[in-house]
């Protein structure tokens, strides 16, 4: 394979919008806290149903109706099963179908397939994969989340072991309520290692799909499958993919995280994308995501847009956090990123993440996830599985104020920086305005920094900032006062006459900006809290020194707007 082309796609415009988010119910006799919902699908816009496990691994489900969700049930695996997972596809309202897999009671994992039909969940079935497949104890075969066109006529696409360490890819389509053979599909075994190959898969119609796998990509039209095409991903990067889905009959869009292992360290982890167009893949795209490290783990398509779900933070030793994401897709480019902060106040302890999306209409989705914080051990904790009603595309409004703004004096003026603000307003920051008082100079960028000119040495001022999307700006943010000018320089030319327990040091006077004079010199003793002499001569002395004791003091000079760096001083005391 060759080296990753990583292009960076421009910004489309406004950002998704966020609702609050909703706790989701959980079966009788389970936690909150280890239970979560993975997929969800929404054949309308008044009605949601969403699938996951229970703590213990269960496969549960739940609908919602207008706003409100209804009471979870289990569903029931085959006999001897102990444990499965399921993603869900709705075509209509009370009718769905959940694929996944289960671990058999003989420690394999089958494919499983249950459908909902009026309303009714049915019994779980297990497929049998093709016949290269591992069997007995040895089978691990499961069902990516499937999709469906109407109540019966579906297509599911998943994975299998051929091998203790090859695998490939299957799929099944069920016409009228029938389900045909799961079939291999074409392109062969790949190495996996221990763990089947992470399957992601998008349609326009039953027999017209896309499948992408952290490797490889295929392109299925009018139910033939395409030849393979590997990833253009470099010896020290892999895709994995967190969703599929296709905004129109010739555009298909991959989102997922972008994993890079060259450094020796650690991996990092960011947002990407790759877009099948007529047949053909785009390179991996890094979506801007505005810091941070961070993936997406599911999609949803409406005509010319999409949006994108998953998690952005930091994961190092020090900064550990996680919030829920989202981007809009729209005309081949990504919007700005959207935060949803479930918690008011600082993040910097949260562990919470979209799992996955689903749209209903172009101005209306839902995603799920699962909100928590980390412990001090620094691992994740879980509060709830959440649901949150998502808008694509979210109007424009005044963003909030620049966080973190500092002045820094110079001669004539200062510097100023800016830290974006937590609500962007819908649309990405353009540029920043910082306003000097008294006076009124004033400096604009589009970058993070910019310098006021035309102030007064010695004069107190204050700096008021604001930013702009482009569309509108923000309320102001205001400075600490300052006083413009430069600290005085270091004293220079320090002489000292020591003896009879005694030294008296002298010094060049500073020199400081014209109108901002010495205000005073401060003398410090190495070890002292407060300075031994405070004067606004250019001489000090000291007394009650010990005799043949070696002393260190620093010289610093002071004006309105600092204090100099010390001139720092040795001698001994005679």
């Amino acid at each position: 394979m060759g080296a990753l082309s990583l292009c960076t796609v421009g910004f489309a415009g406004a950002e998704p919008g966020f609702s609050p988010v909703q706790a989701m119910p959980v079966p009788n006799g389970n936690l909150g806290n280890d239970s979560t919902y993975g997929s969800v699908s929404c054949p309308s816009t008044t009605s949601c149903t969403a699938v996951g496990v229970t703590g213990s691994g269960v496969p549960i489900v739940v609908t919602e109706a207008s706003g409100a969700w209804g009471a979870p049930q289990t569903i029931a695996l085959p006999v001897g099963g102990g444990g499965g997972s399921l993603g869900v596809s709705c075509p209509s309202v009370g009718d769905c179908l959940a694929a996944g897999g289960y671990t058999t009671s003989a420690g394999a994992t089958s494919p499983l397939l249950v459908a909902e039909s009026s309303g009714t969940w049915g019994a779980a079935t297990t497929a049998t994969p093709p016949a290269d497949a591992l069997t007995g104890a040895a089978e691990d075969a499961t069902f990516a989340t499937p999709w469906c066109a109407s109540a019966g006529n579906c297509e599911a696409v998943g994975a299998y072991r051929v091998t203790a360490t090859t695998a490939r890819l299957m799929t099944a389509v069920e016409t009228a309520g029938t389900w045909g053979t799961v079939a291999a599909v074409p392109g062969g075994t790949q190495t996996y290692g221990n763990f089947l190959p992470s399957v992601r898969f998008g349609c326009t119609a039953v027999g017209s799909c896309v499948v992408v796998t952290d490797q490889s990509a295929w392109v299925e039209t009018g139910g033939t499958w395409g030849a393979r095409t590997d990833l253009a991903l470099g010896p020290h990067e892999a895709f994995a993919p967190g969703g599929v889905a296709c905004p129109s009959t010739a555009t298909c869009v991959a989102v997922g995280t972008r994993v890079d292992s060259s450094c020796y360290c650690r991996p990092s982890f960011s947002t990407a994308s790759v877009t099948e167009t007529s047949g053909t893949w785009s390179a991996p795209e890094e979506i801007p995501r505005g810091g941070g490290e961070s993936g997406l783990s599911g999609i949803a398509c409406e005509p010319t847009v999409c949006l994108a779900v998953g998690n952005a933070g930091s994961y190092n030793d020090f900064d550990t956090y996680t919030d829920p994401i989202a981007f809009t897709w729209s005309n081949g480019t990504w919007s700005s990123i959207g935060t949803q902060l479930i918690t008011p106040g600082p993040q910097e302890t949260d562990a919470s993440w979209f799992d996955d999306v689903a749209c209903a209409s172009a101005t209306q989705c839902l995603a799920v996830g699962r909100d928590g914080y980390f412990d001090a051990s620094g691992g994740p904790s879980l509060r709830f599985p959440y649901s949150s009603v998502l808008i694509p595309v979210r109007s424009i409004v005044a963003p909030g104020p620049p966080t973190a703004l500092s002045a820094t004096p110079m001669l004539h003026g200062a510097n100023v920086s800016f830290g974006y603000p937590l609500d962007d307003g819908g649309a990405p920051i353009t540029s920043f305005t910082a306003t000097a008082s008294p006076g009124g100079s004033s400096c604009t960028t589009a970058g993070d920094t910019c310098a006021i000119t035309g102030l007064v040495d010695g004069r107190q001022y204050v700096v008021s900032a604001t930013d702009s999307n482009g569309t509108a700006s923000s309320q102001p943010t205001l400075s600490s006062h300052f006083f413009a000018g430069q600290p005085p320089d270091v004293p220079s030319h320090v002489r000292v006459e020591a003896g009879g327990g005694r030294a008296s040091i002298s010094w060049q006077a500073s020199s400081s900006p014209s109108g901002e004079p010495v205000l005073r010199y401060l003398v410090r003793l190495q070890g002292q809290q407060h300075p031994v002499c405070v004067t606004r001569m250019d001489r000090c002395t000291l007394r009650g020194l010990v005799h043949g004791f070696v002393y260190v003091t620093a010289i610093t000079a002071i004006n309105v707007t600092g204090a100099s760096g010390p001139f720092v001083l040795r001698f001994v005391a005679k």
